[in-house]
C-alpha cells in the first residue's frame, strides 16, 4: 500500500515547527549555468539549500515565448556544490501569486 504524504508536511517536519533548521549547517552558495559554485574546502556539514518555485515567459527559440516553470527564477536551476557525505536540507518555496500549485503531493 502507498501512502501520499504533503511535502510542506516533510518539509515542516525537517526544519521544525519554529521554522528554523533543525539540522544546523552551512548555507549553500547557489550559482547560475555556465557559473559553477566555489570549489568546497570543509569537511562534511549539513548543507542547506533554499529555492523558490516560479513561473515566467522566456525565449525559447527567436521569437518563440514559452511559460517556464523554474527554480529561482532560471531553467536550468540554480547549481550549488556539495561533497560526499554531506547532508543537504531543501527548502522549498512557492513565489507569491503563482497560479498552480508546485509543492504538492508525492507518492512514496
Amino acid at each position: 500500500m502507498r501512502k501520499k504524504i504533503g511535502l510542506t508536511v516533510l518539509i515542516a517536519l525537517v526544519v521544525g515547527f519554529g521554522g528554523t533548521s533543525a539540522l544546523a549547517g552551512v548555507t549553500a552558495k547557489l550559482t547560475t549555468a555556465p557559473n559553477v559554485p566555489p570549489a568546497v574546502k570543509r569537511g562534511t556539514e549539513t548543507v542547506v539549500v533554499h529555492l523558490q518555485a516560479k513561473e515566467y515567459v522566456g525565449d525559447l527559440a527567436e521569437g518563440v515565448k514559452y511559460a517556464f516553470w523554474s527554480f529561482g527564477g532560471t531553467v536550468p536551476g540554480p547549481m550549488a556544490r556539495v561533497r560526499v557525505g554531506d547532508s543537504i536540507e531543501f527548502h522549498l518555496s512557492n513565489a507569491k501569486g503563482i497560479p498552480s500549485p508546485t509543492i504538492s503531493t508525492f507518492t512514496l
